[in-house]
């Protein structure tokens, strides 16, 4: 069996998330005394976009796909976070919420304009998304009511399936050749 292509699996991961953040929203409308639905349907949209961007390399250029692409996905992960935090009838944490994309959006310009280096911007939005999933697991292993716990270990254990290969990756692209590590040399 072939494995699939990297833009097949991005088009699957944005059709995916595009049918989560529709019943998220419809969850929110439905039930709009609950928080936290609405920005995990934001989170949804905004995983849409960034691979949707990132699959449309070369036909969007490649700042739009791989800066703002992967920015926009790692804001994808904030407002998963914010929607746990509302949820839980938690404070959000802004210093989370903007911290992941301000970091992201400086070294993926860094590494795309100033030091021009496709695998250390790569590693480093890895390694974002790696902070990021932790960041919503932390959330949602803190003590919680007794008729939810299931369900956070549940998302817990996706967003650690997140993290492992997005570290999976960072690790592969620092230390393999480009080429066997499927990074875009000109990109």
């Amino acid at each position: 069996m072939k494995p699939l292509d990297l833009n097949t699996l991005l088009y699957i991961v944005g059709s995916i998330s595009l049918l989560f953040g529709f019943l998220m929203l419809l969850y929110h409308r439905l039930t709009p005394t609950i928080k936290g639905p609405l920005q995990w349907a934001l989170g949804s949209f905004l995983v849409v976009i960034g691979s949707f961007l990132f699959a449309g390399y070369p036909f969007v250029s490649g700042y739009l796909a791989f800066v703002i692409g992967g920015t926009i996905t790692v804001m994808s992960i904030s407002y998963y976070l914010t929607g746990i935090q509302l949820f839980r009838n938690k404070k959000i944490n802004y210093i989370y919420f903007y911290g992941l994309i301000v970091v992201e959006f400086i070294l993926s310009n860094f590494f795309y304009l100033i030091i021009p280096n496709p695998q250390w911007r790569m590693a480093t939005f890895s390694l974002i998304c790696v902070a990021g999933s932790l960041l919503v697991i932390f959330e949602l292993l803190r003590p919680a009511k007794k008729e939810y716990r299931l369900a956070y270990i549940l998302v817990s254990v996706v967003f650690g399936i997140s993290a492992f290969t997005s570290l999976y990756r960072a690790l592969a692209i620092l230390i393999l050749r480009p080429e066997e590590a499927h990074v875009p040399i000109s990109a």
